[in-house]
């Protein structure tokens, strides 16, 4: 079944090469075996007549739909691919096989849950999983919210995989069968050392001094260093990652132990004849001298917060998580490894500091976990944040603030014989599950 899209150089080269006589046997045979015989094949070409965006699930569900219950397996393929070597076989499959893994000239999958291009799917797990979705309309998605339909209808936990074992080095396609594996993500990114004495301030200016007073977002990479044993702190003490001095609404620190520590993300309001104490909170612990990523949410039309902890919601249940008064006003400086001027210094590594003058997203929260901003330039967040630094321009005393502001800060207390800013990389907690790909790139 092919996806034509007015492409008829491409279609008669296809057409022309796919038969057993210009191009093998061995790949149109209705199994591995040496008897000859054959597939009973057709190919069906679609292609959409109307004037609306391109809708590739829509246009391979009306095909099988048509089709009658004799065609019991399909092969989803784009018209301008073509099977390279003989071991690319059509023949009957039981669990679904992604057939165009490896291109000529060496290019590399798109990204590591591609399964579009060519796809070999039986008709009963085809109409089990309700085919495609008919919602996508212009290119891309309809096939990863297939590979999500497989992996909810248990299509994926199949460990059958086709015998490669005649394939040859400079193969351009290799076989995959749609089933999870656990793959980890690298995370690159700059950090900056504190060292409990350093800290960074941005002064507060008429453009961001309005960042907390609505819903706001602040996040931050940091790898806390402390010894327990000498470094101490309370909740009235606290040292800060992020804060806005004053009454250092921010992320926190509150507790020191040998193998963790006790963060707190929390907020103030302004007191009034109703309601006194209505400030925020929400504790929980971070792993002492590992990397951990800290994104704090305050909705105020909903008047509650959120926190996530490695880009997963925290459960908020029995903590002070709402609140009805406005929020306090603030004209006061930003810190970063600090609640104020020398008070609640951080000692470990923060990276990626940023604030936003509204309540993230899910699925911003996720990209911010997920991604070095470079990789994404924001374009995927509803707006760009109103501070933030990469640590990739350190100048002096002086680090630059990449966001629209400009709001650069000051490094104060800093060891200039000390190594200020370093590069990490780390494989992040969270597994993916992609399809396994044998001899795959």
């Amino acid at each position: 079944m092919k996806k034509f899209l007015s492409r008829p150089a491409q279609l008669e080269w296809y057409v022309g090469n796919l038969n057993k006589e210009s191009y093998g046997e061995d790949r149109l045979r209705s199994s591995s075996s040496d008897v000859d015989i054959y597939l009973d094949y057709d190919i069906f070409v679609v292609e959409q007549s109307d004037e609306y965006p391109f809708n590739r699930g829509m246009l391979i569900n009306s095909c099988v739909k048509v089709l009658p219950p004799e065609y019991d397996y399909f092969v989803f393929q784009d018209i301008d691919l073509l099977p390279m070597i003989d071991s690319i076989r059509y023949a009957y499959e039981e669990h679904p096989l992604h057939m165009a893994t490896h291109f000529e000239g060496n290019v590399k999958l798109p990204y590591f849950e591609y399964i579009g291009g060519c796809l070999k799917i039986t008709r009963e797990n085809f109409e089990k999983i309700n085919g495609f979705s008919n919602e996508y309309w212009g290119w891309g998605i309809e096939d990863l919210d297939l590979l999500s339909r497989m992996r909810n209808n248990n299509l994926l936990e199949s460990q059958t995989y086709y015998d490669n074992s005649n394939l040859f080095e400079n193969n351009r396609y290799n076989y995959v069968d749609v089933s999870p594996s656990k793959f980890k993500m690298k995370r690159e990114f700059m950090a900056f050392k504190f060292d409990g004495k350093s800290y960074i301030r941005i002064l507060n200016n008429k453009r961001i001094t309005d960042i907390t007073h609505g819903s706001f977002s602040m996040s931050a990479w940091f790898k806390p260093e402390f010894d327990s044993k000498i470094d101490k702190c309370n909740k009235k003490n606290p040292i800060s990652i992020l804060s806005r001095a004053g009454f250092h609404t921010g992320i926190q620190i509150i507790e020191i132990q040998e193998k963790y520590v006790l963060v707190r993300c929390m907020g103030f309001t302004e007191d009034n004849n109703e309601v006194y104490n209505d400030n925020f909170s929400q504790e929980f612990k971070v792993p002492m001298n590992k990397w951990s990523q800290v994104c704090f949410i305050v909705d105020d039309k909903k008047k509650e917060i959120q926190v996530y902890l490695n880009g997963v919601l925290m459960d908020g249940k029995n903590q002070k998580i709402t609140y009805k008064n406005d929020l306090r006003f603030y004209d006061t400086s930003y810190f970063i490894g600090s609640s104020y001027e020398n008070t609640g210094n951080f000692i470990g590594w923060i990276s990626e500091p940023c604030w936003f003058d509204y309540s993230l997203t899910k699925q911003e929260v996720k990209l911010l976990y997920d991604k070095n901003p470079s990789e994404h330039s924001w374009t995927h967040f509803y707006d760009e944040p109103c501070l933030y630094f990469p640590f990739n321009q350190v100048y002096n005393n002086f680090v630059f603030d990449s966001s629209f502001n400009r709001s650069h800060g000051v490094i104060h207390n800093f060891d200039t014989n000390v190594e200020l800013v370093k590069e990490f990389e780390i494989n992040l907690g969270v597994e993916i599950e992609v399809p396994n790909r044998l001899n795959g790139k």
